[in-house]
C-alpha cells in the first residue's frame, strides 16, 4: 500500500491529486487536437471544483493559468486566455520610496500636519476656529486609535501649539471645553452601548 506521504508533494494542494493526474495524462497525448479537449475537460472539473469560478466567465484566466501552472508550463495546448509567465509571477515587487516627510508625532501622522499646515493659512476669524476645533478631535481620536486608553486634553492642546510652531492662536480655554464637551458625549454614547447590550 502506498501512501500520500510517499508521493510526490501536490504543486496546488486544492485540487487534490486526480486532478493532477489529469494533467500528467494530458502531458502524454501526442495528438494536438485530442490534448486540447483533454484540457478543456480538466478546466471545466476544476470549475466544478470551485462554483465561484464555474460562475465567471467561460475562459476563466484563473482556472486556465492554473492548468498551466500544474503542468509546470509545459503543456502545449492553445490557451484561450493570456498565460502569466512563471517569471513575472515570481518578480518580487519594485520596492515603495518610504515617505520623505518627517513626521513630528507618529500617532497624529502626517495628515494632521497637513491640516494644521493648512489652518495656518487661513484668516483668522469664526471658520478657522471651527477648523482648529475639528483638528484638535481628530488628534485626541487618533491619540485614542493608537492604544493611548484615555486622553490628556491638555496634552492635545500643547501638541497643537508644537506642530503649529506656535503659528495657530486660539483661545486655550475653550478648546479645552470643546475637548471636554465632545469627550463627555463619547463617553454618554459608549454608555448607552454597554446599557443596550445588557436589555
Amino acid at each position: 500500500m502506498q501512501y500520500n506521504t510517499e508521493l510526490e508533494p501536490l504543486k496546488l494542494p486544492e485540487f487534490g491529486r486526480h486532478i493532477h493526474k489529469m494533467v500528467e495524462h494530458c502531458l502524454t497525448i501526442h495528438n494536438r487536437q485530442e490534448r486540447q479537449s483533454c484540457a478543456e475537460t480538466i478546466v471545466d472539473v476544476m470549475a466544478r471544483i470551485y462554483p465561484d469560478a464555474a460562475n465567471k466567465k467561460e475562459n476563466n484566466p484563473t482556472l486556465w493559468n492554473q492548468l498551466a501552472a500544474l503542468s509546470d508550463y509545459k503543456l502545449d495546448i492553445d490557451y484561450p486566455v493570456e498565460i502569466v509567465s512563471p517569471d513575472e509571477l515570481n518578480r518580487r515587487p519594485a520596492m515603495i520610496d518610504y515617505p520623505e516627510e518627517d513626521i513630528i508625532y507618529r500617532h497624529y501622522g502626517h495628515i494632521t500636519q497637513e491640516l494644521i499646515a493648512r489652518a495656518s493659512t487661513m484668516p483668522r476669524g469664526e471658520q478657522r476656529n471651527k477648523f482648529i476645533e475639528l483638528i484638535a478631535k481628530h488628534m485626541r481620536n487618533t491619540f485614542l486609535t493608537w492604544g493611548h486608553s484615555n486622553t490628556d486634553n491638555e496634552r492635545i492642546i500643547k501638541d497643537l501649539k508644537a506642530l503649529s510652531n506656535g503659528e495657530l492662536e486660539f483661545d486655550e480655554e475653550e478648546l479645552l471645553d470643546v475637548l471636554d464637551d465632545s469627550q463627555a458625549v463619547s463617553l454618554m454614547g459608549k454608555d448607552k452601548q454597554k446599557a443596550r447590550r445588557k436589555r
